[in-house]
Formats: structure tokens, C-alpha cells, sequence
């Protein structure tokens, strides 16, 4: 494998959203989108592929992030296949004509979450989606109050994503529920705190959020995640984009060694 392009055939969930408490970890709103661009593109620029939950608006996250996919496939040369992942829940829908999906299909992938009980199911459905496609997932920010469905979303993409043996790259950076999954995973927090309803989490987890043993925890997520504990940590406390780049690339280029 190049070693330039170390994500080439791994396709990364992308978990960012706004957080409540943004301005204690110095950000502002607008630096969501801004995060979320610049992470997508530079997994896309270390051969990876990008799996994403978010609409598609004029001048959004995914016109921006299509923009630079186009010009990183022409530059590089890129074999044509799906560089981007769109999953979307019902009852969402892709602002494009039929003349842009003809010119994307092969660049990007759009999928819809099917209808059922309402939107918090489509939304369940829509990340279980997603976890199907993604081999790996990075996790920042996320809201813990104000969600729609059984938990916040980010904290169920992780749920679900672990419950599948993916790893999940998790940084306090941004503050929110990512900061507050770490704490669940350090031992100082119980998960309930953050899933008020004990029976949608997964059995097959519980070894990643015991408390009292934070230790323990650690262990068994660096594992999941090819990182040494210590680099683990290291993902943990990490204040920049390049580090959380960094490690995520680290040991996702490690799972198939």
C-alpha cells in the first residue's frame, strides 16, 4: 500500500454535529461545518472514502465536500468509484436535479433511510445504514439534549458502530456527547447518563463503559481501534484536527495487518 495513501479501500463514518457546549472548548457553531469539510478532506486525500448522514443544501456540507472529491479524483487520477456515502433519513432528500446525480453517480453514492414509525426510527435506520458501508468511524462534538429518538445521535452511531466491532475514533476537542462518551469509557460516568433507556444498549459493548474500571475500558476500545492505550489516550486529549487525523489514520491503517 502507497504510503501516501494508507485509508485506500476504507470507507470512515464521519459523527460531528453541534454541541451545547462549543464555546467552553473554543469554537463557535460555524466551526462545525468547517471541521467536518476539512476531516473529509483529508480522508479523502489519504485514499479513504467518507460516510456521511447529512442533506444536501445549497452551499452545505455536501456540495463542498463533492467539490473537492471531484478535484481530488481528477488530479489524482482516481480509478472512478464512490468516494462519498450520503445516507439520509426519510423523510430527507437530495436537493440535486437528475442532470447533477447522472454527473455524481459514480462519484457519490446517495442512499434514503426507508419510512416506518417516525423519524427517530428513520434515523436509527439511517446510522445503522451507515454502518454498513463504513469500516471505521471518527467521533467529535454531538448534542446530548434536544435529539430525536431513544438517545443522542452521536452516542447511538457509536453504540452501533461498536456493536458491529468498527473502531470509533473518539476526541474530546469539541467538547459534547464525544467528550462525554470518554468519560463513560475513562469509568467517571455512567452510560445511562447519556442512554436514559438501559435496554437499547447493546450486550456485546459493555466491556468498553464499565465503571470504576476506566483502565479496563481503555484496553478493550484500543484494541477495537489497533491504537496502543497509550495512543488511545493520546486521541482522548487531543486538541487539534491534526492529531485526531493523526491517530485515526494510525490504526485504521492497521486493521487489515
Amino acid at each position: 500500500m502507497p504510503l501516501n495513501r494508507p485509508l485506500e479501500g476504507i470507507a470512515v463514518g464521519i459523527s460531528i454535529s453541534e454541541a451545547e457546549d462549543l464555546g467552553k472548548a473554543g469554537f463557535m457553531v460555524s466551526d462545525i461545518n468547517v471541521v467536518t469539510v476539512e476531516l473529509c478532506r483529508r480522508i479523502v486525500a489519504l485514499g479513504g472514502q467518507v460516510v456521511l448522514g447529512h442533506q444536501w443544501r445549497p452551499g452545505g456540507i455536501m456540495e463542498q465536500v463533492t467539490g473537492f472529491a471531484q478535484r481530488y479524483h481528477v488530479e489524482a487520477g482516481r480509478a472512478m468509484q464512490p468516494i462519498i456515502h450520503n445516507v439520509m433519513a426519510w423523510p430527507d432528500r437530495a436537493a440535486l436535479s437528475e442532470g447533477d446525480r447522472e454527473q455524481l453517480k459514480e462519484l457519490v453514492h446517495i442512499y434514503v433511510a426507508q419510512d416506518g414509525d417516525g423519524r427517530g426510527a428513520a434515523l436509527t435506520r439511517m446510522r445503522e445504514h451507515m454502518a454498513d458501508i463504513a469500516k471505521a468511524r471518527i467521533c467529535l462534538a454531538g448534542r446530548i439534549r434536544g435529539f430525536s429518538g431513544s438517545m443522542p445521535g452521536l452516542v447511538e452511531e457509536t453504540l452501533i458502530s461498536m456493536r458491529k466491532r468498527q473502531p470509533v475514533y473518539i476526541s474530546a476537542m469539541m467538547g459534547g456527547a464525544a467528550a462525554s462518551l470518554i468519560e463513560c469509557i475513562r469509568g467517571r460516568l455512567e452510560l445511562r447518563a447519556l442512554v436514559p433507556h438501559r435496554e437499547r444498549v447493546p450486550n456485546n459493548i459493555e466491556h468498553y463503559f464499565r465503571p470504576n474500571a476506566g483502565a479496563d475500558n481503555m484496553v478493550a476500545l484500543a484494541k477495537l481501534c489497533r491504537l496502543y492505550p497509550e495512543e488511545l489516550d493520546q486521541l482522548f486529549q487531543a486538541q487539534n484536527l491534526d492529531t485526531v487525523v493523526q491517530l485515526s489514520t494510525r490504526g485504521m491503517s492497521r486493521l487489515n495487518d
